[in-house]
């Protein structure tokens, strides 16, 4: 993972993990955050969870502003949203086919909770460090 990125770099990176790249032959596409669940390999890929936040992160002050980039907040709430639904649901995809354990489900709602976590608190205009004070404890 790249120490520093920009905001166009971290924008685009939302994108991949998010699965609404217009590159469909980038790997990320199928290996990112969205694209490693369908189909499920099996495996989670925790240094996708660690882009996505630190793409956030890099767009906090986007996030935070009066006018917010349509796309940044689309590619956010993919990310949680299909998570949800095909991971964590009972009735999503992954568990009613039998293709993820109990522990991977609580690992993709701990992803999901401080994504959404850090989302809100940036909409709410948080300062940053309070928004991320939960990831940063963790890590």
């Amino acid at each position: 993972m790249k120490e520093n990125m920009t905001k166009q770099e971290a924008k685009r990176l939302l994108m991949l993990h998010s699965f609404m790249s217009e590159n469909i032959n980038h790997p990320k596409m199928e290996n990112g955050f969205i694209g490693s669940l369908r189909p499920f390999s099996g495996k989670l890929n925790e240094n996708n969870f660690h882009e996505v936040v630190k793409a956030i992160k890099t767009l906090s002050e986007e996030i935070r502003s009066e006018k917010i980039d349509r796309e940044i907040m689309a590619a956010i709430w993919n990310i949680c949203h299909l998570t949800k639904s095909w991971g964590t649901d009972d009735e999503g995809l992954l568990q009613r086919n039998n293709l993820i354990s109990k522990e991977q489900i609580l690992i993709l709602e701990n992803w999901v909770e401080k994504i959404s976590y850090i989302t809100m608190m940036l909409l709410n205009g948080c300062d940053i460090s309070t928004a991320f004070e939960f990831y940063d404890n963790e890590v």
